[in-house]
């Protein structure tokens, strides 16, 4: 079962979301694509550049989670999240 993957940088929102997760006990990888350059490429890859993307963007099996990032979590549940989570390791 793939874990989630948070790609992020040093921007603030980076730090809500990771805290956000780890609050809610969901387990996931951090991926800083500050220091990891095959990140920016994945990311790219997948039609997702940071420019029009910024960080934070979640990942399972190499799907976008949330289309919106942080956004599109701030009011889910922890089953919401697992459940999401769960569906793309389907």
């Amino acid at each position: 079962m793939a874990k989630l993957k948070l790609y992020t940088d040093r921007a603030v929102r980076n730090a809500v979301a990771r805290k956000f997760l780890i609050d809610l006990g969901i387990d996931f990888d951090e991926i800083n694509v500050e220091t990891t350059p095959e990140a920016v490429t994945f990311l790219e890859s997948q039609g997702r550049d940071l420019r029009h993307y910024p960080c934070p963007q979640f990942y399972v099996n190499n799907q976008v989670v949330w289309d919106n990032g942080f956004k599109d979590i701030t009011n889910l549940t922890v089953e919401e999240i697992n459940q999401r989570i769960e569906e793309l390791n389907a």
